[in-house]
């Protein structure tokens, strides 16, 4: 009998060492909790008589793993009776899986969505959540809600694991939980982040189809905010064929008796403003009261910005003076507007009374503000008033730092030569 029992070792003995060799085995005398990327099999190898019988667990490695998840597997250079090289006990798991199973062995029998959202709400790693959220998942009588959705997706977006996040959206999409105007607006939002626009607006149109979860003001601001901030639309023709969809949408939003407030209408009037479209934006401007609505800094801010491009800087500054008495502080942005528009129509002496306004107050003007200022008052001739106003303007404006000074100084030196070039007779032979 001892014979038949040593043959049955052995045969065990280099099966398992051709299983072990291929790499897709760790063996290990009985399976621990694993997540749920771990298939477990067992199969078990009898002797001819019952009192011998061997027990052996395999577990078999899923090659799909998770973001930046690995398990380690450690050799051992004893050997058991067998023969055959200790593998990862099961005292010897990987932090993940340590951390795995405490946070799965806290969810009891019969746990409910609750209870999932309690324990993904303390996890710091997404990886780990998420393997949490599958797990979750896979448990009998268990369905993931609307909230639990909701959550996982924000964990993942918030940690830029905006793929991830697209496989549970396209769940969303799917109808494997059950719907909520929060749950699609974080969809919208996350979308919006990765850069799915189009994706985006698909989930707006998929609100419209249902009965409940309409399109709210929400979903709307962050649509047109997307539009107009998107990517290369400083370039008012890119911007002008964005255009069309920004129109659309808030038509639509206003038939649908939704009423904008300042954002929205703030965001129509950028838009417009960078198309270059200013009456449009104008118009905006002057129906803001009839929304109930009451203008801020930024909506003079788009307007300056947008009239200064259009060389309307009467205009601008009719409502530059606007919203200093309404006790608004322009941007930066709108200040260089400002100034840049002054010079370049000549009125130097009301574009450095800005500008003094501008430091005063902190702002920062930039290199081409000054720039366009020096060009001015040397094309009027002015070239020592040019030196006297960047020596006054180094001493008040602390951000004018040494190196653009120089800059400015040598941009000074080589108009004041090239003027000098072209006022010389040329001479006589």
């Amino acid at each position: 009998m001892m014979v038949g029992v040593m043959n049955i070792l052995r045969s065990s003995r280099n099966l398992i060492t051709s299983i072990h060799s291929t790499g897709s085995f760790f063996i290990h005398l009985s399976p621990p909790l694993m997540s749920p990327l771990t298939l477990h099999n067992q199969f078990q190898l009898a002797s001819l008589n019952p009192p011998f019988l061997l027990v052996f667990s395999c577990s078999i490695k899923s090659k799909t793993k998770s973001p930046q998840r690995k398990v380690h597997e450690t050799h051992s250079n004893k050997k058991d009776l067998l023969g055959i090289a200790h593998m990862t006990s099961v005292g010897d798991h990987t932090p993940k899986e340590s951390e795995f199973e405490k946070w799965t062995q806290n969810l009891q029998r019969g746990f409910q969505p609750e209870d999932v959202s309690k324990v993904l709400k303390h996890q710091t790693d997404p990886d780990l959540a998420f393997d949490i959220f599958r797990w979750a998942s896979q448990q009998r009588r268990y369905k993931h809600t609307h909230l639990t959705y909701e959550l996982m997706i924000q964990t993942l977006a918030s940690a830029s694991r905006f793929h991830t996040a697209g496989i549970l959206i396209d769940e969303v999409l799917a109808g494997a939980c059950d719907a909520s105007e929060s749950l699609f607006n974080t969809v919208v939002y996350v979308c919006i982040q990765a850069g799915w626009l189009g994706k985006a607006i698909n989930v707006y149109r998929n609100m419209w189809k249902t009965s409940d979860c309409k399109p709210s003001l929400k979903t709307y601001n962050l649509l047109l905010s997307a539009i107009v901030n998107k990517e290369n639309n400083n370039n008012s023709y890119i911007s002008h064929m964005y255009m069309q969809n920004m129109q659309g949408l808030f038509k639509k939003m206003v038939n649908a008796n939704i009423s904008p407030d300042i954002f929205t209408l703030n965001v129509m009037i950028k838009g417009y403003a960078k198309s270059l479209h200013m009456n449009d934006a104008l118009r905006i401007f002057h129906q803001i009261d009839l929304y109930g609505c009451t203008p801020n800094a930024h909506t003079f801010n788009y307007l300056i910005r947008g009239l200064c491009l259009q060389s309307r800087t009467i205009n601008a500054m009719e409502l530059y003076q606007e919203m200093i008495s309404n006790g608004f502080t322009p941007s930066n942005m709108a200040y260089n507007s400002i100034v840049n528009s002054l010079s370049l129509t000549g009125d130097l002496q009301e574009a450095i009374r800005v500008l003094t306004e501008m430091v005063d107050k902190l702002g920062v003007p930039d290199f081409i503000t000054y720039k366009t200022i020096v060009d001015r008052l040397c094309r009027e001739g002015k070239e020592q008033e040019a030196s006297k106003f960047l020596h006054e303007f180094r001493l008040k404006d602390r951000a004018l730092d040494g190196i653009s000074y120089r800059k400015l100084l040598h941009h000074l030196q080589s108009r004041s030569e090239t003027l000098v070039c072209k006022h010389q007779k040329p001479l006589r032979d």
